[in-house]
């Protein structure tokens, strides 16, 4: 079985710092896109990550992997309507897993999770 299929599509909604994160798992099993577009249903909860052209409207250019993971949407109001549309925590980091369809990735909004915070190790005390 390959990586690709070993690992779970996702994206996290973070609603705290107005950022909506794709995975780079998502862009590897949509073939790398230069391109892609965000797709919300309201109706039916969903978020759609889909491959896009250059000549397609509301296009976001994918990057090209600076960070290893994930590539970031910075949408305050974005994170926010999604908040409010699913009932979600304000503050709150969500993350959703997808499927795989043709030329997109599905995510349904009404499964996220929310993430726990790590809480961070205690060092040694300082003397002074």
């Amino acid at each position: 079985m390959s990586d690709l299929k070993q690992r779970k599509l996702r994206i996290t909604i973070d609603t705290k710092c107005g950022i909506l994160r794709i995975h780079r798992t998502v862009l590897k099993a949509l073939g790398d896109p230069q391109y892609v577009r965000l797709l919300i249903d309201r109706e039916a909860h969903e978020a759609a990550v889909q491959q896009a052209n250059f000549t397609d409207r509301d296009r976001i250019e994918a990057p090209d992997y600076a960070k290893p993971y994930r590539f970031q949407i910075n949408s305050k109001a974005l994170t926010e309507s999604l908040a409010h549309m699913m009932g979600w925590r304000q503050g709150a980091a969500y993350q959703v897993e997808g499927i795989l369809g043709e030329g997109l990735a599905l995510f349904d909004l009404k499964r996220a999770v929310e993430k726990k915070k790590a809480i961070p190790a205690k060092g040694p005390l300082e003397e002074k």
